[in-house]
């Protein structure tokens, strides 16, 4: 049992028992009244983030240790079930609804949970050249009217359709600030990802197309920068994931979905994945010919699709 710290020539590596710390984590609790408030709380979560990078880099006694990771420990439900793979284009929209949890203070029985819905649109909106590697740009749009609201860019790997980084616009008072998270993979293998942010979830699973197992253990590096930036400041995390995925019960889950994905799902099975991280636990319903998962929870908030306009359904 042992923490490993890895200083390679361009950044520091920081080896953690799974997520960046819980700092990081970037939700919004979207209250319109509060709205500055939580902005500013953004931009705190940034500084506290980058803070606590440097004091781990530099103290390596503050990581709790952990054990080598085992290699892929699939199960017999992972071996029949597989993950279905989109492929986008160009041009491609869907709408996801958000339902965020939130806790009041000052309750009597010590907090209540509050909701709120927001709509989002997802665009392919071009393919950019990323740390070497073909991605598809997704744009995030909220489609709360009304409000100057926080957009989001996040790219993903065109050829494996892992995540390769996430770029937040926040508004603040006079302006916009912008916060980069990005993604490498030391082992070449594709991972899991789960991302700090977490009031939109864009999480992804690892596609392992072709193979028979699909859940176990996975690495990857999460960087507070650019992908490909050659910043010797740079800090990256070495995160460790773990993922499951097996075949849902149609009746479990056909309550969660939208109307237009909870028909016929014996013909349109959906896939269940779990994704096992430190700091949260994500669940995620995938089906055939949906560009993005039918529906989502990662403990703060939960997103099912409810709108899609694609140019192809073709599929992996």
């Amino acid at each position: 049992m042992e923490t490993i710290l890895r200083r390679p020539a361009l950044r520091s590596t920081v080896r953690l028992a799974a997520a960046p710390p819980a700092a990081a984590a970037m939700t919004w609790p979207w209250q319109p009244q509060v709205q500055k408030g939580m902005w500013a709380k953004e931009m705190l979560g940034g500084v506290l983030f980058a803070g606590l990078a440097f004091l781990l880099a530099f103290n390596p006694a503050a990581l709790q240790t952990r054990g080598t990771p085992s290699g892929n420990a699939g199960n017999s439900d992972a071996a029949q079930a597989q993950v279905p793979t989109p492929q986008w284009q160009v041009g491609d929209r869907w709408t996801v609804e958000t339902t965020s949890r939130q806790i009041q203070a000052r309750h009597p029985t010590g907090g209540q949970q509050q909701t709120q819905k927001l709509q989002w649109q997802f665009s392919v909106a071009g393919t950019d050249r990323l740390a070497d590697r073909d991605c598809h740009r997704v744009e995030v749009t909220c489609q709360a009217q009304g409000q100057q609201q926080p957009t989001v860019t996040f790219w993903v790997d065109q050829k494996t359709q892992v995540l390769r980084q996430v770029q937040t616009r926040l508004p603040t008072v006079g302006g916009f600030r912008t916060m980069t998270e990005s993604f490498d993979f030391p082992d070449g293998r594709q991972s899991p990802v789960l991302p700090a942010l977490t009031a939109l979830p864009i999480d992804l699973p690892a596609f392992v197309q072709g193979q028979a197992k699909e859940s176990g253990k996975f690495t990857y590096e999460s960087v507070s920068g650019p992908a490909g930036t050659k910043d010797p400041g740079a800090l990256g995390f070495l995160v460790e994931v773990e993922q499951q995925v097996a075949a849902a019960d149609a009746e479990g889950v056909k309550g969660l979905l939208a109307d237009d994905f909870a028909k016929n799902l014996e013909e349109r099975p959906v896939v269940e994945v779990k994704i096992h991280g430190a700091r949260r636990q994500v669940r995620q319903l995938w089906q055939r010919g949906a560009p993005w998962p039918v529906y989502s929870d990662n403990g703060t908030t939960s997103a099912r699709l409810v709108k899609v306009s694609l140019k192809s359904r073709t599929e992996r």
